[in-house]
């Protein structure tokens, strides 16, 4: 009796380690992980649950997010930290403070935490890992690999960028050229280098410059891909580069003989105010 219990026993052992062999092999980062964007991962996190994916992007810094309860990331077993994705504008306020702040690395994992630990702000990385939970609209991702990458942006680099494109929504066109030019460096990815020659045409178009714009412009399209407001500003260019011209800037080149009526109305009103002021002239 007791040999046969043993043995029923050892095979009811036998078959749970059998049925737990496939979900062994499912998690496993020996099958191709899908190449994606954390983008992508952002916009549709429960149809990437469970899936070994590789994305890239800007490393923002250790943090301090863990949710035990509906996730199985906790503070005592993962390191959180968070990443800007490649199509974040990180000189813009509302993009720099809002990077995804739901990945983790398995404390278990040393050689990854190693890296982890070791990497400088604003490093751009490859990441490998499996999107563990959907959660808030958010996935949450365990982390098995952290790749950097030779691209990345500088202190400097962001603090002028984000001048220039203040200086853009002011029309200060010659002043953000001059901050777009101090924003340039060797090390920065193709995305900033792109929207740096972006602006620097949306500058030369507005103060009439359409060669250069235009240069610009097409390094641009060429280092961002075929993105609809670049497209757009080369197809306005190219139709009637004068309407480009910022209007303030372009006021004082219309001559006089096809000016609009009313500045002849306005001067003449304020030349007449002028005399109006003024003492009559003695014999007059």
């Amino acid at each position: 009796m007791m040999k046969a219990s043993r043995s029923v026993l050892s095979l009811l052992g036998a078959l749970l380690v059998a049925a737990q062999l496939p979900a062994q092999q499912d998690d496993s980062t020996l099958s191709t992980p899908k190449e994606t964007s954390l983008r992508e991962l952002m916009q549709k996190p429960i149809a990437y649950k469970n899936v070994w994916v590789v994305f890239t992007g800007t490393f923002s810094g250790v943090g301090q997010l863990h949710n035990p309860f509906f996730t199985r990331f906790t503070r005592a077993n993962h390191v959180n930290f968070a990443l800007w994705g490649d199509d974040a504008k990180m000189w813009v306020r509302e993009e720099y403070d809002n990077p995804c702040a739901t990945l983790f690395v398995a404390k278990a994992n040393d050689e990854t935490t190693t890296v982890l630990y070791k990497l400088p702000r604003y490093q751009r990385v490859r990441l490998t890992g499996v999107v563990r939970n959907a959660f808030h609209g958010k996935p949450w991702v365990e982390i098995t690999k952290i790749e950097p990458l030779e691209t990345r942006y500088t202190t400097a680099s962001l603090r002028h960028l984000h001048r220039a494109y203040k200086h853009l929504s002011s029309h200060e066109w010659k002043k953000a050229g001059v901050e777009l030019g101090l924003a340039q460096a060797p090390e920065l990815p193709a995305q900033a280098r792109g929207w740096i020659e972006y602006y620097r045409g949306v500058c030369l178009m507005r103060v009439g410059q359409p060669g250069k714009a235009m240069q610009a412009l097409r390094l641009a399209q060429t280092l961002l891909g075929n993105r609809p407001e670049v497209e757009d500003q080369i197809a306005q260019l190219g139709k009637d580069p004068k309407s480009q011209i910022d209007e303030v800037l372009r006021k004082p080149l219309v001559a006089k003989s096809k000016r609009p009526f009313w500045e002849a109305v306005e001067k003449g009103q304020k030349e007449e105010a002028k005399e109006a002021k003024e003492p009559a002239r003695p014999g007059h």
